[in-house]
């Protein structure tokens, strides 16, 4: 189960288990704003059959779904450092992955697409931003139809695709404020780390 774990000091820890959509359902909490709130994924029941929700928590409010445009299921894996915006990936009808994001404050919004070439599938593995004025910079990788992989990332532009050397299957990991890291595969089949400089 997805679980909130807060440690204010000298007073000891304290877990919260978030639940999910459906009694009995499996979740996970993939992050965390500093003010508490959490995203993830929670089972819920569509038409009878369990599938992976996005969900937003805080306290005030509790678990919420987080509703996709195209898709059923998803998932949420990151939240903005001060809960302004959340990331995450989806499965749309068509099977195929596309990463999302969406605006958690003033109100949670509807999740919008992240550009991805037609044909192509996307997915968000990372998110950065520390407040609302900064850019929201979301990581992750583009998939073309034969399968091949191509580190990602997403910002104001639309997406850009991180050079890197090797057969390609390479993903962003990481972000910092001017960098991206992840993984990338050379020609003799090794995985390698890299650091890239987005500016």
């Amino acid at each position: 189960h997805a679980m909130r774990y807060s440690n204010p000091g000298s007073q000891g820890g304290q877990a919260l288990e978030l639940g999910a959509f459906v009694p009995g359902g499996e979740s996970a909490a993939m992050g965390v704003s500093v003010g508490g709130q959490a995203v993830g994924w929670a089972e819920d029941l569509v038409q009878g059959v369990r599938v992976r929700r996005p969900f937003l928590f805080d306290d005030q409010n509790g678990l919420q779904l987080i509703s996709l445009p195209q898709a059923t299921e998803g998932w949420a894996i990151g939240i903005a450092t001060f809960g302004h915006s959340a990331a995450g990936t989806m499965r749309r009808a068509d099977g195929l992955l596309q990463a999302w994001t969406t605006e958690v404050w003033p109100a949670l919004s509807t999740a919008v697409p992240l550009s991805t070439p037609t044909d192509w599938e996307s997915e968000a593995l990372v998110m950065k931003q520390d407040n609302g004025v900064a850019a929201l910079l979301v990581g992750g990788l583009l998939r073309d139809p034969s399968g091949r992989e191509f580190a990602a990332t997403w910002g104001r532009s639309g997406h850009t695709i991180v050079p890197t050397p090797g057969t390609g299957n390479a993903r962003v990991t990481g972000l910092g404020f001017s960098n991206a890291c992840g993984t990338f595969v050379y020609v003799a089949g090794n995985e390698q780390g890299f650091v890239f400089d987005l500016s």
